[in-house]
């Protein structure tokens, strides 16, 4: 048999897809109307290219990074332990670890260094950034797209938007669906 994590998973979908509690009858932040089980395969996750991975760094399943001086952020300073935790003190916008009210269950949060692989970069102006980004867009991946806000009541604040080309620069000035788009313009074509 497969002690696993996926096989865990796939025993605990079988055996307990619903709370034994009918959820009417449960209040608070532990009580569930339904569990939602999920399996990352392994081989999803690789080294990470920008930072350096610290010991143990599998282990631990929470992660912040809640520093606000720029070279404790430069640093790679972390907040981790091996499990997330939702008392009211962990929880945003408190993340007050100091007073967590389940320590012996999650454990202790300690601080981590993960430090970058290159230095940052310079601050770059709004123009190389947006050649930056635009250059960084592949096809067939899967964006989430600010909607103008008196498109939100249509179906929400962002869509989902599969780009079916690379970004590219319009030659000339064109009309798409009543915007006028200029030459220079960046562009992509999406399926929503």
């Amino acid at each position: 048999m497969d002690t696993g994590t996926r096989a865990r998973v796939l025993y605990l979908a079988q055996m307990h897809p619903s709370p034994r509690t009918p959820s009417a009858e449960r209040v608070g932040l532990w009580a569930p109307g339904r569990y939602f089980y999920g399996y990352y395969d392994p081989s999803l996750w690789g080294e990470d290219e920008d930072f350096k991975m610290y010991k143990d760094a599998r282990k631990c399943h929470y992660r912040a990074g809640l520093a606000v001086e720029v070279e404790a952020v430069r640093s790679g300073l972390l907040k981790i332990r091996r499990r997330m935790c939702g008392c009211p003190p962990c929880s945003p916008p408190d993340v007050n670890f100091g007073q967590c009210m389940l320590k012996h269950v999650f454990g202790s949060v300690v601080s981590m260094h993960c430090p970058p692989k290159q230095k940052p970069r310079g601050a770059l102006t709004q123009t190389q950034a947006l050649v930056e980004f635009s250059e960084s867009l592949v096809a067939n991946e899967v964006y989430a797209v600010k909607v103008a806000e008196d498109q939100m009541g249509v179906e929400g604040p962002y869509w989902l938007a599969k780009l079916i080309t690379r970004s590219y620069q319009t030659e000339e000035e064109c009309v798409f669906a009543g915007d006028v788009i200029e030459a220079g313009f960046f562009v992509v074509k999406v399926r929503g």
